[in-house]
């Protein structure tokens, strides 16, 4: 593939990744399913100096030695933009912008990302003791953890299932669309 500051992701016979230099030598063993650059267009530059990077179908962050920057442990890793990272494992996320810093960790039974294009937001649909919440990147409670379900529509509108049946509908800044007289 493209080369980055005269290295070059490679594939074996085994269909694994690894990183060689220009003189075709190993820095990184083919010994992952993935290995995946920043997405930019400026292809020199790498995402905090590492690779998106799987193996054993878990997901992590390595540098061009190969060595963790996130540990290779999360069930999923992927790009949500060309300068967000984004980790997640039952319990635990984690979102990274291109200079390491954090910009979202949390710890929830269960998170589901979404965004809002028109807010210009990313908020987790989370759950937390058993019960449903939504929250924004900055930790900010958007909708209270006391929902039974809740579930993200792509007009920037959340639908929230009461405990006892009953639907309502809220948006993304957690303001009453309908409220919660509905069965279905």
């Amino acid at each position: 593939e493209e080369p980055y500051s005269n290295l070059m992701l490679v594939k074996d016979g085994t269909k694994n990744y690894g990183l060689i230099n220009g003189k075709g030598e190993f820095i990184i063993r083919c010994e992952y399913q993935k290995l995946e650059r920043q997405k930019m267009r400026d292809s020199t530059r790498l995402f905090f100096g590492g690779f998106l990077a799987s193996k054993n179908d878990k997901w992590g962050l390595v540098d061009t030695l190969g060595q963790a920057i996130v540990p290779v442990e999360f069930e999923s890793g992927k790009w949500l933009n060309k300068s967000t990272l984004y980790f997640y494992r039952r319990g635990r996320q984690l979102a990274l912008d291109n200079n390491g810093n954090t910009l979202f960790e949390g710890d929830f039974q269960y998170a589901e990302m979404a965004s809002s294009p028109r807010l210009n937001k990313w908020y987790f649909v989370a759950m937390k003791d058993g019960k449903m919440g939504l929250i924004d990147w900055d930790n900010n409670i958007i909708l209270p953890f006391e929902y039974e379900a809740l579930v993200r529509w792509p007009s920037d509108h959340v639908q929230c299932r009461h405990y006892g049946g009953r639907y309502s509908m809220t948006d993304m800044q957690g303001k009453e669309i309908l409220p919660a007289r509905f069965k279905e």
